[in-house]
């Protein structure tokens, strides 16, 4: 199971939705304040990143498919 950071989840919505820009923020505001779940990066070197945190990318698109996001257009281009 693939895990994805804050930069490349803001990375993956701003490219699926060009008219908007998700940012960093706003993907750990869904973490603290509408249940996205997220694991701490172990052995993450602080200040190298926003929040040293990934998201699995099952509870990912669960997630984003309760806000409307389309999920499969979204991680199409994704490896």
């Amino acid at each position: 199971m693939r895990k994805y950071t804050l930069s490349e989840i803001s990375s993956l919505l701003t490219k699926a939705s060009p008219t908007k820009v998700y940012s960093m923020q706003r993907i750990w505001s869904w973490c603290q304040n509408e249940g996205l779940r997220y694991e701490t990066i172990p052995n993450a070197v602080r200040g190298v990143a926003y929040k040293p945190v990934w998201i699995r990318e099952d509870e990912l698109k669960g997630f984003l498919q309760t806000k409307g996001f389309g999920v499969e257009a979204i991680f199409s281009a994704v490896g």
